[in-house]
């Protein structure tokens, strides 16, 4: 049985605790953020897939980035 996927938007470098705490719940985590935090310290043990977006305040390209990830896997909850 494979493991349910949350997709995780941050346009700030937080969440860290979230982040760890899901991922020891089992979710398979993909975080969504800016093009610059990219190399952020995000907790990387508990990430297993990091896309980015120029600007979260461009709703079109925030929407067609889940749109284009949903599309390859199967997104649980947001």
């Amino acid at each position: 049985m494979s493991s349910s996927t949350i997709l995780c938007l941050a346009d700030a470098e937080k969440g860290h605790a979230f982040l760890r705490e899901i991922r020891s719940r089992g979710w398979r985590v993909i975080l969504l953020t800016r093009d610059e935090l990219r190399s952020a310290d995000w907790p990387w043990d508990a990430l297993d897939e990091i896309h980015t977006v120029y600007d979260f305040n461009r709703a079109r390209d925030l929407m067609d980035a889940v749109i284009e990830l949903a599309r390859r896997q199967r997104i649980d909850r947001v």
